[in-house]
């Protein structure tokens, strides 16, 4: 049997509201702990880099 708390990789490209989505949705659905991994592949849309300083302070 798996042991250990289980990583989720989440890649996202262009699409912020689809990885917003995503999450709430993993968040609802899941009932044990889980350590989520975003990895956005060089998006161009303005609310991902809004997002990312408005959170960590720190650029992409």
């Amino acid at each position: 049997m798996f042991q250990g708390i289980p990583f989720v990789f989440i890649l996202s490209w262009e699409r912020p509201i689809y990885t917003w989505v995503c999450l709430d949705s993993l968040y609802r659905a899941t009932n044990s702990p889980a350590k989520f991994v975003i990895a956005d592949n060089a998006s161009r849309d303005p609310m991902v880099k809004q997002g990312w300083l408005g959170k960590t302070g720190h650029p992409a």
